[in-house]
């Protein structure tokens, strides 16, 4: 049985003290990884907000040359074995 597990595998270890510094390290690990996937989170929310208020207030546009040669590219890179040569 490692330091962490115990009888009951629901109960937390006692003390700070017992718990292996490699748990500690992966649980800061973890809380970072958290934290910057909550800030990501938090400037797409923003941006997908600013752009919603846009749209009702009919200010929002795109440059349709900019869609159309996303959409030719998005086209040719889903479909590109058109490009691999057969021999």
């Amino acid at each position: 049985m490692s330091e962490l597990e115990t009888e009951d595998s629901n109960s937390l270890p006692s003390s700070p003290e017992s718990i292996p510094q490699d748990a500690e390290f992966q649980l800061s690990k973890l809380s970072s990884v958290i934290n910057g996937l909550n800030r990501g989170a938090t400037v797409i929310r923003s941006h997908i907000n600013a752009a919603s208020g846009a749209v009702q207030a009919g200010t929002y546009s795109v440059d349709p040359l900019r869609v159309s040669e996303r959409i030719v590219r998005d086209c040719l890179w889903e479909n590109d074995s058109y490009l691999v040569p057969t021999s």
